[in-house]
């Protein structure tokens, strides 16, 4: 598939995946085709590419650069929430899979130096992820990370910045499942160690195989294993484009809204994150509303707990309420789109403007065909012959594409109205 970008009477072909060593080629011979792909009209077809920054400038200068394993343990406070676990070769390793677990700083470093110290293989893991600074940065380290060196206009205020960014603290083979995030772009920064991302566009979420089970806030998983696939269970999965990087420190990498992620740790490594707000989060934030409001509905009563993650448990008796108060609020107001308009400031165009300026310090993330063997042995017909139908038809109505349909039903009737 190639983006078509038109400029008056010329037209111009750019592959939806492009390796570095072709946008190095575009870079020296077309620097005006560049330019215009970065001027504001283009903003939003030119971000839907993931892109990593190497060394980064702006990261450089922050004083969150210099932080070890040793220095974050030491600001913690009292007592941290961590996870551990060993990563399965027969299925995404969720978090309802881990031992959880509340340590201290102090706790933590010397839990982190025993791990450092085992031999590979099957040996444990443990992460301390998703942190929000909220919850654990002192207030006098705020200004260790400057969000708007990097473009972002807004996300330095301290409620933003206390809010919205989140730490992650992980030994070797910490990994998040594969999953997309339903609202905003991301934007990452390594603070220390190597951290590998394999991403898929959103153009391959059908053969992702997508689903809401078990069921988090703003979360689509892919019911494929990784690293481990099984191209038995999941045969769609094969030829897919795939782009992987690995991270290290001083590294910025910017993903794009939708796009599919699986992140592991390949040695003890620290990151910091941010979401970015965009204006098709309302359109989002609706559907998202949705699911909400099937889950409570689908489990209000014996609601089987592998269908939660463990942080929605405390909150699911509210899930259904909750719900659906705050999706009356937004159901009127889709037969009127243009109320849902920006959000301001708009990072995005802040971060797409900064990438402009030494576009060649922001390169494509290189991508290929998704190719490999067979992967692990599991059965599909087993795994689906242990679900009951009843389950099996709650999970088919959480479907993305099914929230996708009821989410345009509704969006029809009003305005019909």
């Amino acid at each position: 598939m190639n983006l078509v970008i038109i400029n008056k009477n010329n037209k111009f072909y750019l592959p939806l995946l492009v390796s570095v060593p072709v946008v190095n080629s575009i870079w020296n011979s077309r620097g005006n085709l560049f330019r215009f792909l970065f001027s504001n009209q283009m903003c939003d077809a030119f971000g839907a590419f993931p892109r990593v920054s190497r060394q980064n400038a702006a990261i450089k200068s922050w004083p969150a650069i210099e932080w070890t394993p040793q220095y974050v343990c030491n600001m913690l406070p009292r007592e941290v929430s961590i996870r551990k676990c060993v990563s399965s070769v027969t299925k995404s390793t969720y978090e309802r899979d881990c031992e959880h677990c509340t340590v201290s700083g102090f706790d933590l470093l010397d839990e982190i130096k025993r791990l450092e110290t085992r031999s590979s293989g099957s040996s444990p893991w443990l992460y301390l992820d998703y942190k929000y600074l909220r919850d654990w940065l002192p207030e006098s380290h705020l200004d260790d990370l400057v969000w708007e060196n990097l473009g972002l206009r807004g996300c330095d205020d301290k409620e933003t910045k206390m809010n919205n960014t989140a730490f992650w603290l992980g030994t070797k083979g910490a990994n998040t499942p594969c999953h997309y995030d339903c609202y905003g772009f991301n934007v990452i920064v390594q603070l220390y160690g190597r951290k590998r991302w394999t991403l898929f566009p959103t153009s391959e979420s059908r053969n992702m195989y997508p689903t809401r089970v078990p069921f988090e806030e703003s979360t689509v998983y892919s019911q494929v294993n990784f690293p481990d696939p099984c191209l038995k269970c999941y045969p769609m999965l094969q030829g897919t484009h795939c782009a992987t990087v690995t991270l290290e420190p001083g590294d910025v990498l910017y993903l794009p809204n939708h796009w599919w992620h699986f992140v592991e740790n390949l040695e003890t490594s620290m990151s910091l994150n941010i979401w970015c707000n965009l204006p098709s989060d309302k359109e989002d934030q609706t559907k998202e509303l949705i699911v909400r409001n099937l889950v409570g509905q689908l489990y209000r009563e014996n609601a089987p707990e592998s269908f939660l993650s463990p942080s929605e448990l405390a909150d699911f008796s509210k899930l259904s309420p909750v719900a659906e108060q705050r999706l009356a609020e937004f159901l009127p107001m889709l037969g009127h789109t243009n109320e849902l308009g920006p959000l301001m400031p708009n990072p995005h165009a802040g971060l797409m403007k900064e990438m402009s300026k030494e576009p060649k310090n922001w390169r494509l993330v290189e991508t290929s065909p998704y190719s490999l063997d067979q992967g692990a042995s599991c059965s599909h017909d087993k795994l689906l012959a242990n679900i009951p139908i009843s389950e099996q038809l709650r999970r088919a109505a959480l479907m993305p594409s099914s929230i996708d349909a009821i989410y345009e039903s509704l969006r029809s009737s009003a305005c019909n109205k």
